[in-house]
């Protein structure tokens, strides 16, 4: 199994978790899925993720995480670079986890402890450590298989509405599921 291995996919914590259990279907052989439970639950992913893309050169390796997530172990692009990571994030303006509760709600209150909107230039950042980055805004703009075919490492970042953030994300999860069956 580990000799056919042609993908790997490490799935941030948070909701991308969540959503690759709900909306992918069955996983084909040649995929690999990844998780990292840090101690933070976000923490380490971009350096697990560089981590697997090294051990694996043969097999490309996909990270899926949230903002924050990406932007918790962000030193870690300077590993990401060398290794031909593609990484997505979806910036939902941090915290979209708890959009999911009963009482969520677009309120100053609710953002004020729900919520850590950000305003780290995480494009800027990438350029700084030689990542080619993206950014898209719609839906219909992202293509994930172009992407993926990028050379070298890349990261595209998906901003999506916190509080209608789930058809975005249900989007990326399907996109990654018919590009999995293709390689099969």
């Amino acid at each position: 199994e580990g000799d056919n291995c042609t993908r790997n996919i490490l799935v941030g914590n948070s909701l991308p978790i969540r959503d690759m259990d709900l909306y992918t279907g069955t996983i084909p052989a040649h995929v690999r899925i990844y998780a990292n439970r840090g101690v933070n639950g976000i923490d380490g992913h971009l350096a697990t993720a560089s981590g697997i893309a090294h051990a694996q050169p043969e097999a490309q390796t996909i990270l899926v995480c949230g903002d924050l997530t990406a932007l918790h172990d962000i030193g870690a692009l300077c590993l990401a670079s060398q290794t031909g990571l593609k990484m997505v994030v979806i910036d939902n303006g941090g915290g979209g986890v708890f959009n999911q509760l009963e009482f969520a709600e677009e309120s100053e209150v609710f953002k004020r402890f729900f919520t850590t909107e950000q305003t780290t230039p995480l494009l800027e950042i990438c350029a700084a450590y030689g990542v080619h980055a993206r950014e898209v805004k719609t839906l219909e703009a992202l293509d994930l298989e172009s992407i993926f075919a990028e050379p070298g490492s890349s990261l595209c970042i998906v901003k999506v509405n916190g509080l209608d953030a789930q058809q975005a994300r249900i989007a990326i999860q399907s996109s990654i599921q018919m590009m999995l069956e293709q390689d099969a």
